[in-house]
């Protein structure tokens, strides 16, 4: 009995394993062995989502206070290390910065972020215009045409259709 148990338990465990991270690289072989692309996987295993394409005509994201003085201190001070030490170290001169210096920044943040705000505006003014343009195209090209239906023969008369009687069912 202790070995059908075993038996039982193994198939399970089999079973349970053939979870989507094992079919998708199982559908990963297959693809590869079609010669198609394979699906992408994240490193959990799971099937990778798409990413969005970007519109290249929309306005860059406004700078904040941080960022631009992240910029000039790298421009200005080359003894600098690169990466994340620099991050590090340009994040602690933020920090000890003087609220004098900041304002100056933020003022600078503040401008940069009007001009995104109308640049933005602008461009999704002139993204929904072309919307409008093209929603309507299609529509001056008239309404669908109606598709004939099975029931209609070659001359469009209808086929009428047998009914048959419950009684001749019965008989």
């Amino acid at each position: 009995m202790a070995e059908l148990n075993r038996a039982a338990l193994e198939a399970m465990r089999d079973a349970a394993m053939a979870t989507a991270q094992a079919q998708l690289k199982l559908a990963a072989a297959c693809a590869a062995a079609l010669g198609e692309d394979a699906p992408k996987l994240t490193k959990d295993g799971r099937k990778a989502r798409g990413k969005r394409e970007k519109d290249p005509n929309r306005p860059a994201y406004a700078e904040t206070a941080y960022q631009l003085f992240m910029k000039e201190t790298r421009a200005t001070n080359t003894t600098l290390p690169k990466g994340k030490e620099a991050m590090r170290l340009i994040g602690e001169m933020w920090s000890k910065l003087p609220e004098a210096e900041k304002s100056a920044y933020q003022a600078r943040a503040a401008t940069s972020r009007e001009k995104y705000q109308a640049a933005l505006a602008e461009y999704n003014a002139n993204k929904k215009a072309a919307a409008k343009a093209d929603s309507a195209a299609p529509a001056a090209e008239g309404p669908p045409k109606k598709k004939r239906r099975k029931s209609e023969d070659a001359s469009g008369e209808k086929k009428k259709k047998k009914k048959k009687k419950k009684s001749d069912d019965k008989a």
